[in-house]
């Protein structure tokens, strides 16, 4: 609190500060007992946790409900159920965009990246950012695909071009003047 920047008009008051960094405190503590809630109900479920960002979304929509007086266990029950919901729209749709889209190269996600990208769908499911489960699956396994692509096409391509220029005659040099 040694560092606050008042203006000529203010005056600093330090039980004014002391209510905002406990507020902050306790925000901080009741988002922190959300979290491990939701971890438990994916344990109990037997499920993987989602990811951190997955987890914040959720424990604020679980604050939300709370203040609007839901009981925490029912708003995490709800969340959880919404996730759940959510991920396997994701999982159902990113396996069939995958089966669909095969890379000419044979490239294929690993179980961990498949994660990511059902974590990443989901979320969008869930925040309403995309109206269906296969849009935001062709359009991560896409995005995926081409960025793992991407770098063995270039090397490809230099080791074509290096091929080429070693097996080209040798051009004679134009004089230009």
């Amino acid at each position: 609190l040694a560092h606050v920047s008042l203006r000529q008009d203010e005056q600093f008051e330090p039980e004014a500060a002391m209510q905002r960094t406990e507020a902050a405190t306790v925000e901080t503590l009741v988002h922190a007992q959300i979290c491990d809630a939701l971890a438990a109900a994916a344990r109990e479920a037997s499920a993987r946790p989602p990811g951190e960002e997955a987890t914040g979304w959720l424990a604020s929509r679980v604050a939300s409900a709370v203040e609007g007086g839901a009981e925490r266990e029912e708003a995490v029950r709800s969340a959880w159920a919404l996730w759940t919901g959510c991920t396997r729209q994701a999982r159902e749709a990113l396996r069939a965009e995958g089966l669909a889209m095969a890379s000419p190269l044979g490239i294929r996600p690993t179980e961990e990246e498949v994660e990511r990208l059902c974590d990443a769908a989901a979320l969008a499911l869930g925040r309403g950012e995309v109206p269906h489960a296969d849009l935001v699956a062709r359009s991560s396994l896409r995005s995926w695909l081409t960025a793992r692509e991407a770098p063995e096409i270039d090397a490809a391509l230099l080791a074509a071009a290096e091929a080429a220029a070693c097996d080209a005659p040798a051009q004679e040099e134009w004089d230009l003047r």
